[in-house]
């Protein structure tokens, strides 16, 4: 990752921060002019006291140096709040860049990116990068400002200790430089592990009821016993590389206030500067130690934003969206594919395939598993767009159509119903704008899941777990179904049904829809070949075409 990349990101900080960061700038230059008054005054004290000229003046001097610390501390903590909370205001808005280009990616793209990942970059490497800025506009920044202040204020008082003192500084930030290096190594490889562990924590909390099936939990056990022992042989390496760090500097540091003081010594005995000179520049050179250290203690956060960059500018590099049209249309429910070619990663999947639904009929689509049916919800979406041919609906090609508006008007029942951890009330009106419980009581009803509901103790309050753990198959699929019939769509897509319901209960759901007012496009997909006894048409998929065999 090249510096740069934090040099833009700061800029982008800066552009949405701006009056916060020129106030703070301003903030933190008075601060450093008081501390530099502050020293002069001292001087003034220190030189009466040696020539025994001690009257109320030398106290009222004293008691500015005081207050004009105090009065610096104030300000830079004011300075250091705007940043702090400039800084979660970027972030935060950072993170619902993040997730909104997170819900913008298409389908085929983000199915490459794992669930894992997307968490670790909007909320792990985003605070990475919370602490990166109050690491630079926070500390580095006006570090810097009060060193720059306090080095010429030392110019001012002595310039051999200026001189003693830049040559020193000099050589400790080249062996900074060096010890920058090993610790942006040892921060890469903890990072890494640090992400491993958290996916494979993942992955058992999302696989739990397959590990125990399979009787992998002993398998799983030692993997993440080793992702457990790398965690925590890098993070020692980690954290031995951070306090060897600033082990380092605070020693060269204390040398460094050594050297100064003994030359200072010698500067007063000499009677080169006066004992009002040397008290100031030990007041500077005790300042410019406690700068520097807190510089030193804010290069790891740098350092680990730094390598964060990558990771989210990747996360932020997309296709384009498959339709970007704007025509927001309500569906009869009239959809025609039309000569359809349709590849995944250059494998032909459809050629000059064919395909139409109709309103107030019942379409049914048979084939074996793997012949493409689910590509054919996908391409109904608008979730895949075919590489050539037609969609179109109610005569409106997919190219103009705001596909967010059209899905609001699609109910899809999936073979594997995606469910909250929530409420089965939460779980029928989520996505639902507005409905009353006389309209959850119909679908419910219509769903065919009443009497399964009333025998809850706690009804339509009931939680259902994480994707619906608590429930069956056909309880899943009975609270999908009312969900998708609650919003009353004009186009219902039925993703095996015969999955979780036998065919008699397939039939009177069919006939349901079909007695419903407002005569809905009603899909059925399958690899069942008994719904073709209930559909008023029948498509076969076969070796990547579509027949019509009723």
């Amino acid at each position: 990752m090249k510096s740069n990349s934090i040099i833009k990101f700061s800029i982008s900080f800066f552009r949405s921060a701006k009056l916060a960061v020129i106030v703070s700038a301003i903030c933190y230059s008075i601060s450093a002019v008081l501390v530099v008054a502050a020293a002069y005054l001292m001087r003034i004290s220190f030189n009466q006291l040696t020539q025994e000229k001690v009257d109320v003046s030398n106290w009222i001097y004293l008691l500015f140096v005081v207050g004009m610390f105090v009065s610096g501390s104030v300000i830079t903590l004011f300075a250091r709040w705007q940043i702090l909370i400039s800084t979660k205001q970027h972030i935060k808005n950072l993170r619902t860049d993040l997730c909104a280009t997170f819900l913008k990616m298409p389908r085929a793209h983000f199915l490459k990116i794992s669930v894992d990942k997307a968490q670790l970059v909007i909320v792990t490497e985003t605070e990475r990068q919370d602490r990166m800025l109050n690491g630079i506009f926070g500390v580095l920044i006006p570090s810097t400002i009060l060193s720059i202040a306090l080095l010429f204020a030392l110019l001012y008082f002595s310039v051999v200790l200026f001189l003693c003192a830049g040559i020193s500084l000099t050589i400790i930030l080249l062996l900074q430089k060096g010890l920058t290096r090993l610790s942006t190594k040892r921060t890469i490889l903890f990072q890494k592990s640090y992400d491993q562990l958290f996916k494979g924590v993942m992955f058992l909390a999302r696989n739990m009821e397959l590990i125990h099936t399979s009787s992998t939990a002993k398998k799983e056990k030692k993997n993440q016993e080793e992702k457990i022992q790398t965690l925590y042989e890098t993070s020692v390496k980690f954290v031995k590389a951070n306090t060897l760090f600033l082990f380092i500097v605070e020693n060269l540091l204390f040398t460094l206030v050594i050297l100064l003081i003994s030359v200072g010594s010698f500067l007063v005995h000499s009677g080169t500067i006066s004992v009002g000179d040397l008290a100031s520049s030990y007041l500077i050179i005790w300042l410019l130690r406690a700068q520097l250290t807190k510089v030193t203690s804010a290069i790891p956060n740098i350092i680990e934003g730094k390598e964060s960059l990558q990771k989210i500018s990747i996360f932020q590099q997309h296709p384009p969206p498959i339709y970007v049209g704007t025509d927001q249309i309500i569906p009869k429910g009239s959809l025609v594919m039309k000569n359809i070619n349709f590849s995944y990663d250059n494998q032909q999947l459809f050629q000059n395939l064919n395909f139409s639904c109709s309103p107030g009929k019942c379409t049914a689509l048979i084939g074996e598993n793997g012949s493409g049916k689910s590509t054919i919800i996908h391409l109904i979406l608008g979730f895949y767009a075919p590489k050539e041919g037609n969609i179109s609906m109610d005569g409106h090609d997919y190219q103009s159509i705001d596909f967010a508006y059209l899905r609001k008007h699609i109910g899809v029942v999936q073979q594997q119903p995606l469910l909250l951890d929530a409420s089965i009330k939460s779980n029928l009106v989520y996505g639902t704008s507005s409905c009353s419980d006389q309209d959850i009581q119909l679908a419910i009803k219509r769903a065919g899941i009443s009497n399964f509901i009333m025998q809850l103790e706690e009804g339509l309050e009931t939680q259902i777990g994480d994707n619906g753990i608590k429930l069956s198959g056909g309880q899943r699929q009975g609270i999908a179904l009312a969900r998708a019939l609650l919003g009353q769509p004009p186009i219902i897509i039925l993703d095996e049904p015969t999955n979780h319901l036998d065919g008699k209960s397939v039939s009177r759901l069919i006939n349901v829809l079909k007695e419903l007012s407002y005569k809905p496009t009603i899909l059925i997909i399958s690899h069942n070949e008994t719904v073709l006894e209930i559909a008023d048409e029948s498509y076969r998929i076969q070796e990547g075409k579509i027949k019509k065999i009723k």
